[in-house]
């Protein structure tokens, strides 16, 4: 479902998003279990949608991310 490279540093990851999955829609039902991402249309120039999402981790523990994980596939 997501394909991406693990950053050497940084605090977001990048991921690809299958063809299949309606990224803006999963982003909505994320939202709605309390989870927040941005998906490539935000940092498209032209505002067009693209299979592409941005994670950020840096702030929060090994906990609060796999709490997100679950939640994430929850709403997928």
């Amino acid at each position: 479902m997501l394909t991406f490279e693990v950053p050497r540093g940084g605090l977001a990851l990048w991921a690809r998003v299958a063809d299949d999955v309606d990224v803006e829609a999963w982003a909505a039902r994320s939202l709605k279990l309390g989870v927040r991402f941005f998906t490539g249309r935000q940092y498209a120039p032209n505002g067009r949608a693209i299979p592409f999402l941005r994670l950020g981790f840096g702030h929060l523990d090994d906990g609060e991310l796999r709490d997100a994980v679950r939640r994430m596939v929850k709403a997928v």
